[in-house]
């Protein structure tokens, strides 16, 4: 792995046209989808071998079509599946109604 970075990854990127990326940009985006997923900041923390949980919040960034269901999930919450349906509200929250 002799110069990972300036043999392999800086060409890739630049093959895929992404301007901007850099090393960095990786572990931002692992960090914002293990969040997303659901996982703790301490769980995220380990993964980043952060020495705990200070940086996780400078690391995971949520997305904004994550916030918006999240928002979305809790306007439905306590209505029937019926009354999620007649509404139109977030798709989720029938799937979360339903298990």
């Amino acid at each position: 792995m002799d110069n990972f970075y300036g043999r392999i990854y800086l060409p890739a990127v630049k093959r895929a046209g992404l301007e901007g990326v850099i090393w960095h940009t990786l572990r931002h985006t692992f960090a914002s989808r293990l969040a997303m997923s659901g996982q703790t900041p301490s769980t995220i923390a380990a993964l980043l071998r952060h020495s705990g949980v200070n940086l996780v919040a400078r690391y995971a960034h949520l997305d904004p079509s994550h916030l918006k269901s999240a928002v979305e999930g809790v306007a439905s919450f306590g209505k029937s599946e019926a009354e999620v349906r007649r509404t139109g509200d977030q798709t989720v929250a029938l799937e979360a109604i339903s298990d």
